[in-house]
């Protein structure tokens, strides 16, 4: 017992990196699965997660989690409108988040230097090819193949 308080408060980071995945994925599935609308779902991904709606109507919402403490950990749960969940560890580093952010900017410039859509398409799909590729599915089957692509699993 004497050596678990010790290394508790000798090395934090490792600590955290044994029980912060799970907590993580507890509260994760625990708020995802009570949102009950876009808005929710984009309040329930958190800071460095995202929604994405998809062509067809449905949905997938990623909530991720991360430290960089070492050794550090990363946490994505994914959840879509299917009823599906998938999971990954993989670090993300706020990718998900900065999606969107990266679009919108790409977005006013192109609009500024009289760009087409396609033009913006194209540079998006170069600029982040994975995001790129779960943003424009189509539907949650596609969605579902990509985040497997990206290294979550079921």
């Amino acid at each position: 017992m004497g050596l678990a308080v010790v290394c508790f408060f000798l090395f934090p980071g490792f600590v955290a990196a044994i029980v912060g995945p799970p907590l993580d994925r507890i509260k994760a599935r625990r708020v995802l699965s009570r949102a009950r609308s876009p808005e929710e779902l984009r309040a329930a991904v958190g800071s460095l997660g995202a929604f994405f709606p998809l062509r067809d109507g449905s949905w997938v919402a990623v909530r991720y989690t991360d430290t960089h403490a070492a050794p550090g950990y990363s946490c994505a749960v994914a959840y879509d409108s299917g009823g599906q969940w998938l999971y990954s560890n993989h670090h993300f580093c706020g990718r998900f988040r900065l999606y969107f952010q990266i679009e919108n900017q790409t977005r006013r410039l192109a609009t500024a230097l009289g760009e087409s859509e396609e033009q913006i398409l194209q540079s998006m799909s170069r600029t982040a090819p994975e995001m790129f590729a779960l943003a424009n599915a189509t539907n949650p089957v596609a969605a579902r193949k990509q985040l497997l692509t990206m290294g979550f699993t079921k």
